[in-house]
Formats: C-alpha cells, sequence, structure tokens
C-alpha cells in the first residue's frame, strides 16, 4: 500500500494559530539600534519582498528537482507562488480564484509533484523522500520555544546549502522571519487603529451584500459550504465575496493600517529582537543575489 507523504521543503505558512499565546517583546531603548529598511519590508512583506520570495523558491525547486533527476526521479516540484494577504488582497488573484480556500486545502495532494510521487510504487515512494530529505535532520528552536525540524542531507539540502549557504541558514531565514511577521501581525490586528479600519471594512461589506465581521469569518462561513469532496475550485461565491473584500479593504484603509502597525511592532523590538531582525534581513538579501545568480 502506497505510503502518504509530505513534502518537507514546502515553506511554512502556519505559525499565527501557534504564536496566539506569545507575550509583547520589551521596548528597546532609545540607543539600541535602528531597524533597517530591509528589516522593515521583511517583517511588513513590502517592497520586492513576493518577487524576492518567488525567486528563491524557483531556484530552490530548481535545485532540488535536478538533484533529484541524478537519482531516478523527474519532477517538477515548482508551485505557483502568491502574493495575497488577509489585510492586503491581491484583486487579480481573488478575481481568478477566491480565497484559495478549497485550493489550499488540496494543493499539495493535487500538485504535480504530489501525483508524480503518489503515482510511484510504494518502494520507490521511500527512495523518493529518502532522495529529498536524506538520513539526518537538525532542529532550530524560536525565541518563544517553538522547535521545527529540517532535514540537513538530501536534495533539498543540497540546494538550500547553494542558495542560503547552509540548511540551517535556510531555516533560520524561513522559520525566524516567519515567526516574527506573525507575532507583530497578532500585535498589530489587536490594535485599536486595526479595529476602527475592520469596522470600515464590515460596513462597506454590508453594503456590498456580505455581512461578515472580518475577512477570517468570511472565509470560515465560505469554507463550511464546501462538501467535503468539493473540487479544488473556488465557488461563484467565494469569489464574489473575496473580491468584495479586496475593494473594501482597499477603502477603509486596511492594508496601509496593518503595514504601519507591523512596522511600528518591529521598531519596538528589544535590542536582540532589532539586530536578529536586521540580520535576517541581510542574510535573505544575500541568498536573493545568490539566487539571482543561479536563474
Amino acid at each position: 500500500m502506497p505510503r502518504p507523504f509530505t513534502f518537507r521543503y514546502a515553506r511554512v505558512a502556519v505559525l499565527v494559530m501557534l504564536l496566539a499565546g506569545c507575550a509583547p517583546q520589551p521596548a528597546r531603548t532609545p540607543a539600541g539600534p535602528a531597524l533597517t529598511a530591509g528589516a522593515g519590508d521583511l517583517i511588513s512583506r513590502t517592497g520586492t519582498y513576493y518577487q524576492d520570495q518567488d525567486l528563491l523558491q524557483r531556484t530552490e525547486n530548481r535545485l532540488a528537482d535536478g538533484c533529484l533527476a541524478a537519482a531516478g526521479f523527474t519532477v517538477d516540484t515548482t508551485r505557483p507562488g502568491s502574493a495575497d494577504e488577509e489585510w492586503r488582497p491581491v484583486l487579480a488573484e481573488r478575481q481568478a480564484g477566491g480565497y484559495r480556500l478549497r485550493a489550499s486545502q488540496e494543493a499539495e495532494a493535487e500538485s504535480p509533484a504530489g501525483r508524480y510521487v503518489r503515482a510511484l510504487p510504494a518502494e520507490r515512494q521511500d527512495q523518493f523522500l529518502a532522495a529529498m530529505n536524506g538520513d539526518a535532520q537538525q532542529a532550530i528552536t524560536l525565541r518563544d520555544g517553538q522547535q521545527f525540524t529540517f532535514p540537513s542531507t538530501g536534495c533539498l539540502a543540497e540546494a538550500r546549502t547553494t542558495v542560503f549557504g547552509d540548511p540551517a541558514q535556510a531555516a533560520r531565514i524561513d522559520y525566524l522571519a516567519q515567526n516574527y511577521h506573525n507575532t507583530a501581525y497578532l500585535a498589530a490586528i489587536a490594535q485599536p487603529a486595526y479595529r476602527t479600519a475592520l469596522t470600515a471594512w464590515s460596513a462597506c461589506m454590508r453594503a456590498e451584500g456580505h455581512d461578515f465581521a472580518s475577512p477570517s469569518a468570511a472565509k470560515q462561513s465560505l469554507a463550511a459550504e464546501y462538501p467535503p469532496d468539493a473540487p479544488a475550485t473556488a465557488s461563484p461565491h467565494e469569489i464574489a465575496v473575496a473580491v468584495a473584500d479586496a475593494g473594501c479593504a482597499t477603502r477603509a484603509g486596511v492594508p496601509g493600517t496593518v503595514e504601519s502597525l507591523l512596522r511600528d511592532h518591529a521598531a519596538g523590538l528589544d535590542e536582540t529582537g532589532i539586530a536578529e531582525l536586521n540580520a535576517l534581513a541581510d542574510l535573505r538579501a544575500q541568498a536573493v543575489a545568490r539566487a539571482g545568480t543561479l536563474s
């Protein structure tokens, strides 16, 4: 019986729920280090953040695919990226696929790489996973005590070594930057300025015929409309709500409000936090430059 598999190299995008209990960072002293422009863009995901992320992911996947081909597996692990955020919608993405609720649930199983691996005999699936993830792991511990493991050998580790310098540095840029962003986001949406913008968003949505208190509530309600066997495509209702959400977010000033709050939170980190975030931004910029020479 073929074994279920999980791609260990997928970017982590699920830390927000785990961070709900994080304590706020202590304020830094005026004499502490200043947040760099790159660190500000990293925590707020502005500037060239998404273009850079796409370049890093495509380069990593291409290198891993080449390594897998040498091991006898012809597979394309590339997946389309997305710049759509709950607080900063991308209208074109919303028009094409709504919130991508079903696509998110089915993405791994229905991706070309997922279908390729599922079609392999059980023994070959084991060999594929061994080639991709190697036979050794390392762990990274975040400031809040969460620990994550990642492959230190295999095709993924080799690809990340080429792009980031070594797998541990790649993990730091992935997990730690995500952790800082998510902690800042939780702090931002608890602020009065965000609640004011959200109230304006909700009023706008009601005027559009969609009575929801928040984008999260809208997505939860829409997700409940799908039966378990629904196709991995957005319904017309989901698309309509998601498009209205994007327009109302713009009119209510949600993206600008959240971006400002994210940057304020980052600027108020303690000295250790600011120094670490600045270093992460520098390391990521170096990886982006390296990936640019490999593309």
